[in-house]
């Protein structure tokens, strides 16, 4: 018979030789972080040094919704909502949004665009198109509205507060 000893580092070894090295280049998880990687070196180079992505994205939201309140704006953006907060305070104190109480809810913000924030979503508007345009200069037409609708489907599937 064997000693426990002996078992324990034999099992062991076959382990060691059982694990093979995943290909990252097929992860999905891999990618989606590469991608990222990339889109926040071009809004940098192309978009802005001085707005952060969520809060053009905040800032556009606003646009479609004047008046609407803080949380929804996040979640319309996919930011949580402590995350939403931050995001918001910054660009009130750009001067960019106009939060006023809801008089129904004093414990809701309504935003607005002041008109300093929509000259910066004119200017910048354009920038997004053209990062956005770089990003997907791979892929054709038809392939880019795959990839969307696919990242879409993604996200749109996973839970809510996933970690």
């Amino acid at each position: 018979m064997q000693p426990a000893a002996d078992r324990a580092r034999s099992t062991s070894a076959r382990r060691r030789r059982q694990l093979v090295a995943q290909d990252v280049e097929r992860l999905p998880g891999h990618l989606i972080r590469m991608a990222q990687q990339a889109h926040k070196r071009m809004w940098a180079s192309v978009v802005s040094t001085e707005m952060t992505s969520p809060q053009y994205g905040i800032l556009n939201v606003i646009l479609a919704y004047p008046g609407i309140d803080q949380k929804s704006a996040g979640e319309e953006v996919g930011i949580d909502k402590s995350t939403v907060g931050d995001v918001v305070d910054r660009l009130i104190g750009k001067r960019l949004v106009r939060a006023f109480r809801d008089p129904d809810d004093q414990r809701r913000n309504l935003l607005y665009l002041s008109e300093a924030g929509q000259e910066a979503l004119a200017e910048l508007a354009p920038r997004v198109l053209e990062m956005n345009r770089k990003l997907m200069a791979a892929l054709d037409e038809s392939e880019q509205e795959v990839l969307v609708g696919l990242l879409k489907r993604v996200v749109e599937s996973l839970p809510e507060n996933s970690s």
